[in-house]
Parts: structure tokens; C-alpha cells; sequence
């Protein structure tokens, strides 16, 4: 867990720093400054929907002012004659026109700005597409390697215990199954050589041992791991046998 928090870490470090650069390249480069970066915090200080009402409210105010200085035109004495009606009009249209190429204006600058905000979403989502599937890769390597450590473990386990003699395998054995190490024993039995898991089984002799050696062959029976040629332990038939007073007795 504190590797992975680690590399979380490592990569948003890189992005501060990625960033920090992209912004130092732009100030060099003469592309960025402060009435620039300025004019950015506040162009991203209010929402669409925000300069969109602001926009519209400015419009209708516009239009109304507009309605009013023409209502208050046409009011004037018609002796001006007919060339200051026509200015009157001709100053209308303009208006109106000005405030069409506004609002078309100002429809371009939010269709720019909604479509940065869909691609910095669609990078977003990349980059944490991306940062999952580094996730799932390490911590798939991270279950190859624990698995390959625990199977070279096994192995030196199982060599070791195939150079000693059996009564000393057996001893080795009984002191796991006292610690409640049951499937650790059967996996050193099932993985050793037959005729020395055969000779180790064949141990098992004492009154207080016999239920233990007679569970141990159940499960690596059931296994299909047991050898063929494993001798029975002495007085050993069907259930019989003691129970140990140990945790031996949970085999």
C-alpha cells in the first residue's frame, strides 16, 4: 500500500511540475503575463450559465434603452422632417445591428469555451484511464513476484527438509501442526520425493501420533498427491487411533 501511495505521489508530482514548466515556457516565450493570466482567472471565475445570464441581461437592457431612445425620437416634432427620420432609422439599424454581432460574438467565445472544457474532460478521463491500468499493472507485477518468491521459499523448504532424516522430518512436521500450520505441512508431504514423504509418514509410530499421520494421508488424497507406495503406520485401521492433546489434533 505505501508503494502504490508512493507512485500516486511520484505522478502528481509530475504533472505539478509539468505544469509549472508549461507556464515558465509561456511567460518566456512572450505568450503569458500577468494582464493575460489575469484575463484566464477571470474569464474561468464564473460558469457558462453565469455569462450567459450576464450576457443576456446586458442584451435586454440594451435593447430596451435602445426601444427608449427611439420611442423618444420619434417623439420629437415631425416638422425635422423627413432626412432626420430616416438618420433616426439609419441609427436604429445600427444599433441593432451592433448588437447582433455582439451576441454572435459572444455565442463563438462560449462554443470555444465548451469545447476546451469537453477536451480537458476527455483528457482527464485518459489520464485516469491511464493511471488505473499503471495501477493494475503493478499490482499484477507485485502478485507474480510474491508468487514466485513464496514457490523458491517452498522449494528451499522442501529441499532442506528432504536432507534430513525422517524422524527428524517428523519432529519438524509436529511442531507446525502445534502452531495450527496444517495446509503447510500437507504442501512439504505432497511436493516432496515420494519415497521420503513414504518414510516420513512411516515416522508417525507413536499411539498419540497415529490419528495425525492417518488425517495427513486423507488430505493428500484428496490431493491426488499421495504416494502410492506410502506404508500404513503401524496399527493404523480405518478410524482408529487416539486424538493428541495438542492443536496436532486439528489436522
Amino acid at each position: 500500500m505505501r508503494t502504490l501511495w508512493s507512485l500516486f505521489v511520484a505522478l502528481v508530482v509530475l504533472h505539478m511540475l509539468a505544469l509549472a514548466g508549461l507556464v515558465v515556457w509561456l511567460r518566456v516565450d512572450g505568450r503569458l503575463n500577468q494582464d493575460r493570466a489575469q484575463h484566464v482567472i477571470n474569464m474561468f471565475s464564473k460558469t457558462i450559465e453565469q455569462d450567459q445570464k450576464e450576457l443576456a441581461a446586458a442584451q435586454q437592457e440594451a435593447m430596451q434603452r435602445a426601444a427608449r431612445q427611439l420611442h423618444e425620437k420619434r417623439m420629437k416634432p415631425v416638422g425635422e422632417g423627413a432626412k432626420a427620420m430616416a438618420d433616426r432609422l439609419a441609427a436604429h439599424e445600427q444599433t441593432l445591428e451592433l448588437l447582433r454581432h455582439q451576441r454572435e460574438q459572444q455565442n463563438r467565445i462560449i462554443e470555444k469555451l465548451q469545447r476546451q472544457v469537453q477536451l480537458a474532460r476527455q483528457e482527464q478521463m485518459r489520464q485516469q484511464t491511464k493511471l488505473d491500468q499503471e495501477r493494475a499493472d503493478f499490482e499484477e507485477k507485485v502478485r507474480v513476484d510474491e508468487a514466485k518468491r513464496l514457490d523458491e521459499d517452498l522449494k528451499k523448504a522442501i529441499a532442506l527438509l528432504e536432507s534430513q532424516k525422517p524422524a527428524r522430518v517428523k519432529a519438524m512436521l509436529l511442531n507446525l501442526l502445534q502452531d495450527g500450520a496444517v495446509d503447510r505441512v500437507v504442501d512439504y508431504l505432497a511436493r516432496m520425493q515420494r519415497h521420503k514423504a513414504a518414510k516420513v509418514i512411516g515416522e508417525f509410530k507413536e499411539d498419540t501420533e497415529i490419528d495425525i499421520a492417518m488425517r495427513l494421508l486423507e488430505r493428500l488424497r484428496a490431493r491426488a498427491a499421495v504416494p502410492s507406495a506410502t506404508p500404513m503406520p503401524p496399527g493404523t485401521s480405518g478410524d482408529g487411533g487416539a486424538a493428541t492433546q495438542t492443536r496436532a489434533g486439528d489436522v
